[in-house]
């Protein structure tokens, strides 16, 4: 018979990219660079830019996997510094950070001027969790056209997803524009005052940025919905159970976002690795979905919420639009699993199906065998969080 050979190779597949993404999922992981770009009436412009310096100095923005890199080595020894050297390490090289960032301003004509930015000051954060990465605040000046209009502000793409606030003398508004990797910000005015972000466009900015916390970012949330897509082969247990999950991860990203919930990331992480262990492991040994499935993925669903919450560090949801902003999000993390659990039919219920697989044999070659390794990523996420 084809059959089991097939499931065998579709499982031959899946392992070394299961093993594979458990390693890079490790990798050094950058989270938004959040720039201030503050605009005085006499023309002064002040650039604040919140970043990890250590990872620019020492070269990992530029790969992939930091761990196995030559420079993963001097990236850890500078987190092990004193704010003084890395500050000193810094301003010796300014002039090149300068160049990983531009600040285009335009007039009536459209002429484009690229601005020449001065170094100003770097403050570093004291030595805390050297396994964690901290985020200095570099500040960079300048002084704006008489004849300039607008501007445009564009990061180098190594430095991964980038929040421009912009800050005008006088105003209250205080407009978020969130880009990916390398994009570059709409024409934003200088002249008149800046119009604060339309509903429409906070919609589009948090709904990408919870499509991007799940893919390609969130394999740990993925792993998560996949264990709960291999349950069962009908369409209304799954529906349960990812409705549960996203009310409960919906619940504590709210609360977390108020300041009602903050638990640290050491905490929160390695409780997210054991909830994939959970629910793989159960997959294996539970036969039939039972009540008290839809009451633990709720629970886990609270956890990952947490998760989320890190997304929006540093950037968090705005006052005037967070009921918007918070929605917006969620429901980009949704479509980023429903895409997930789509590539995961075609794949594997469609075959299935056309192949008349009983319940049984399903089981036996894919749900265990898959599980099995969903649980030994999650085992191995779980003792790096603890331990490394």
């Amino acid at each position: 018979m084809f059959i089991q050979p097939f499931f065998k190779g579709l499982v031959a597949i899946l392992l070394p990219l299961l093993v594979l993404s458990s390693f890079s999922a490790q990798s050094h992981t950058l989270e938004p660079s959040i720039i201030n770009l503050t605009l005085s009436a006499d023309g002064k412009v002040s650039l604040d830019i919140e970043t990890d310096a250590e990872a620019w100095l020492s070269g990992v923005l530029d790969i992939v996997d930091d761990e196995e890199a030559p420079e993963a080595q001097a990236y850890q020894n500078l987190r092990e510094l004193s704010p003084e050297a890395i500050a000193e390490a810094f301003k010796e090289r300014n002039a090149e950070f300068a160049n990983e960032f531009s600040v285009a301003v335009a007039d009536s004509t459209g002429v484009s001027t690229l601005l020449e930015m001065a170094f100003d000051s770097i403050a570093v954060p004291g030595v805390g969790d050297t396994s964690e990465s901290r985020k200095s605040m570099i500040t960079f000046r300048t002084t704006l056209p008489e004849s300039a209009e607008t501007f445009v502000w564009q990061m180098h793409e190594k430095f991964g997803d980038s929040v421009l606030f912009v800050i005008t003398e006088g105003e209250e508004q205080k407009p978020m524009f969130w880009l990916p990797a390398g994009g570059v910000s709409e024409p934003i005015s200088i002249a008149e005052s800046v119009k604060p972000r339309t509903t429409s466009d906070i919609i589009a900015d948090y709904f990408s940025l919870g499509v991007f916390h799940i893919v390609p970012h969130g394999l740990d949330h993925i792993l998560f919905v996949l264990g709960l897509f291999l349950f069962s082969r009908r369409f209304k247990p799954l529906l349960w159970q990812v409705t549960a999950f996203t009310l409960a991860h919906t619940i504590t990203l709210a609360l977390s976002s108020q300041g009602i919930i903050n638990l640290p990331a050491d905490v929160v992480e390695p409780l997210i690795a054991l909830s994939i262990i959970y629910i793989a492991i159960e997959n294996i040994f539970r036969r039939s979905l039972r009540n008290s499935r839809l009451l633990v993925v709720f629970g886990f669903g609270l956890l990952h919420g947490l998760g989320f919450a890190s997304a929006l560090s540093g950037l968090g949801l705005p006052d005037s639009e967070f009921l918007t902003a918070l929605i917006a999000f969620n429901v980009g993390v949704e479509a980023g699993q429903l895409s997930i659990i789509a590539v995961a039919f075609i794949a594997v219920f469609v075959p299935t199906q056309l192949l008349n697989m009983s319940q049984d044999r399903y089981r036996k070659l894919i749900v265990i065998p898959a599980s099995v390794l969903i649980s030994m990523t999650g085992l191995y996420w779980l003792i790096e969080r603890i331990f490394f």
